[in-house]
Formats: structure tokens, C-alpha cells, sequence
């Protein structure tokens, strides 16, 4: 009756080849690979109404979005490039927790760099999500007219910020992990 429960979490390490990995490492390269691949994917989602004929979509990758110029509100040159580096922080993070497994004695350099690359893509999806599809950039009025009644979010979006969450908090465990 006089007994205090503690409860501890223990982490696991993955055996892979001759190393010990650890899980938090496991999400980092998981989430990075997940935001890398939402790049292929639909970002944006075009919907236009066409009255009593329904209504008409179109989905756009994030590499569809680089080959959009800039129009004459400037709206598209500086979010769309977003999913591109959203791509590349992605690939970035994920070698971050590939590499030390080749390269030894650098653990915490790669620790401190998946940990920050995996946040950055957090914050880029977040920001491309409220300024590329979200009441920013693209729902004022003129840019209706140019681009249709309205813009959602796409599979793509999702998929890279939901790999850029994975790759923040086990990059983030990771980094608290090792220091």
C-alpha cells in the first residue's frame, strides 16, 4: 500500500547490420523520406465550379508549382518553391540519420542537424500551408479569378507535413537522447 510507482519508458534500439539504431533515429529517416515523397504528390487542389455541370479539379505537385512564374500579383514566386525545399530538408534530415551509421565519430553533428532540418521542414509546411492554400496568397480575389474558385490542400501537403512532424519529434528525441 506504501508503494510509489515509477514508470519508465524505455526506448528500444533497432539492430541494424553491425549497429545499434535507435527508434527516434527510425522516425527521423522515416519522416524525412515521407516529406521527400510529398513532393510528387498533389500540393494544392484546384476546384472550379462549372454551375449546373458540377464542378471541375485539378491537382498540382510540388514540382508543378516551380514551373508557375511569377504573375502579375507576385503570388506564386516565393511559396512555391516551398515543396521543393521542403523536398531537399527532407532528404536532408533523413541522411542526417543514415550517415552516422557510415561515418563515425560525427554522431552529434548528425544528431544536431536532423533534429534543426526536421524542424525547419515543419515550419516550411506549416507556412507554405497557410500561405500557398489557407487565407493567404491565394484566396484574394484577383487570384481567384485567376485560378478558380478554390485551392485545398493535397495529398502531397499532408504527406509532407505530416513527414516533417515524424522527422521533428524523432529528431528532436533523438537530439535529447544523446546530450
Amino acid at each position: 500500500m506504501g508503494h510509489s510507482l515509477s514508470q519508465k519508458v524505455i526506448i528500444m534500439d533497432v539492430k541494424i547490420g553491425s549497429m545499434n539504431v535507435s527508434i527516434w533515429t527510425i522516425l527521423l529517416v522515416i519522416g524525412g523520406l515521407l516529406a521527400f515523397i510529398g513532393m510528387f504528390l498533389d500540393y494544392v487542389v484546384m476546384t472550379i465550379d462549372l454551375g449546373f455541370l458540377g464542378s471541375e479539379s485539378e491537382g498540382f505537385t510540388g514540382l508543378d508549382l516551380l514551373d508557375s512564374d511569377e504573375d502579375e500579383y507576385g503570388a506564386l514566386s516565393f511559396v512555391s518553391k516551398f515543396p521543393l525545399v521542403i523536398g531537399i530538408v527532407g532528404i536532408l534530415a533523413l541522411l542526417s540519420g543514415v550517415l552516422p551509421m557510415f561515418v563515425k565519430g560525427q554522431d552529434k553533428v548528425f544528431t544536431i542537424a536532423g533534429a534543426v532540418l526536421a524542424v525547419v521542414a515543419v515550419v516550411l509546411a506549416i507556412w507554405f500551408f497557410v500561405q500557398g492554400v489557407g487565407p493567404g496568397l491565394f484566396v484574394d480575389e484577383p487570384m481567384q479569378e485567376l485560378f478558380g474558385d478554390t485551392l485545398s490542400a493535397g495529398v502531397g501537403l499532408y504527406l509532407a507535413l505530416v513527414g516533417s512532424i515524424v522527422a521533428a519529434v524523432g529528431g528532436i528525441l533523438n537530439l535529447k537522447e544523446a546530450l
